[in-house]
């Protein structure tokens, strides 16, 4: 095991995934009432975090997956317990998630 840098900003239950040599780590919550859209990847050669654009959604407990050499996140709750029947898609070449 080895310690890697922490986090732009620490949160839990968030989705979490290695794709292309780099950690993604997307929306989770920051408090029991604080749910967040944020995304933050750790480049695995360098090592360094960076912030990259939002979900479209504050989401917790979603999950992620590639396929077809995309990156795709689906589920989760929202701050008002709905849960998401929804399924984007991060574009990493345009930094944009589509649905």
């Amino acid at each position: 095991w080895r310690t890697l840098p922490p986090m732009i900003k620490a949160r839990y239950f968030h989705a979490s995934i290695y794709h292309n040599s780099h950690l993604y780590i997307v929306g989770g919550r920051f408090t029991d009432t604080s749910y967040t859209a944020s995304v933050e990847a750790l480049n695995m050669k360098t090592l360094e975090w960076s912030q990259l654009s939002p979900f479209p959604l504050a989401l917790t407990d979603c999950h992620a997956v590639c396929a077809s050499n995309k990156l795709f996140v689906l589920g989760g709750e929202d701050s008002s317990s709905t849960l998401s029947r929804g399924v984007h898609h991060y574009d990493s070449p345009l930094n944009t998630w589509r649905s």
